[in-house]
């Protein structure tokens, strides 16, 4: 089942762009304090997938926010993503053999929009190459022409919108971010069906910018330090508690979207 959504107001596409570079500014005002209260690693490794038509460039902030942390962060090394189906066998999967066999361990994936996708698919198809997943304005669901972006992709691709959406449950923790002031994408498609290890954190953010928010900072390295069998749901802090969105204990923002999100569950069974 798909959703029937309406793409963001025309408003919030074009503040997006601009609110990119202050929710950029705002985290490198709050470094030092990010740096304190942020949860530190212990030379975990994490891949960081870009969006469509993004490159390592988007990444950057947050993989010397996660470098600092302790992290052993790295870009997927492939250039633009032009959005092929075929990166996921050809780039992705490859850069993660690489990097458990060369750490000895699993592989977070953190993937923002389009980069979610290739992480949701990965980790349904290597669970036992990866460690967790986390990502950022990346439908969860088949989006049905809920954004701006499909029409650019079919354009730039000569290919119909992609149908690689991998629905709950994931077989490795999975934190599914969105932003209900996204200018490029509905929100709702972001949502997973709660299971026993999907959750849905709504931070104030816009699409583009999503990647180095200091909400979405301090979200990962709460959630990449994590164990392996240890995972247990985000609590965002008080002190950060203007940047998140308010949500239920399911992790859904209110009971109207509980309700959306359980009918199309049912629709998918």
């Amino acid at each position: 089942m798909t959703l029937e959504l309406l793409p963001p107001p025309p408003a919030l596409l074009v503040s997006d762009a601009p609110r990119a570079a202050a929710e950029a500014a705002v985290s490198m005002a709050a470094w030092p304090w990010l740096r304190i209260a942020a949860a530190r690693g212990s030379g975990e490794p994490v891949l960081l997938l870009p969006g469509f038509l993004a490159g390592d460039e988007l990444t950057q902030l947050a993989r010397s926010f996660l470098r600092q942390q302790g992290f052993d962060a790295h870009t997927w090394a492939a250039g633009t993503n032009w959005g092929r189906w075929a990166a996921l066998e050809h780039i992705v999967l490859p850069r993660v053999e690489a990097l458990a066999d060369r750490s000895g361990r699993k592989v977070s994936l953190v993937g923002a929009s389009m980069g979610g996708l290739y992480a949701r698919s990965l980790a349904q198809r290597r669970p036992d190459l990866v460690q967790c997943v986390v990502t950022l304005a990346s439908a969860a669901q088949p989006p049905e022409h809920s954004n701006y972006i499909w029409p650019v992709y079919e354009a730039v691709t000569n290919q119909p919108e992609p149908t690689m959406h991998v629905p709950a449950p994931m077989p490795v923790p999975c934190t599914s971010v969105f932003s209900r002031a996204d200018g490029l994408s509905n929100w709702r498609p972001c949502l997973q069906p709660p299971g026993p290890h999907e959750e849905n954190v709504g931070i104030v953010s816009s699409h583009t910018g999503m990647m180095c928010h200091p909400a979405t900072l301090y979200l990962l390295g709460d959630r990449l330090s994590q164990p392996e069998g240890d995972w247990r749901p985000f609590s965002p802090p008080a002190f950060l508690g203007g940047f998140y969105s308010r949500t239920s204990e399911s992790g859904l923002p209110d009971a109207k979207v509980a309700k959306e999100t359980a009918k199309a569950r049912k629709g998918r069974s």
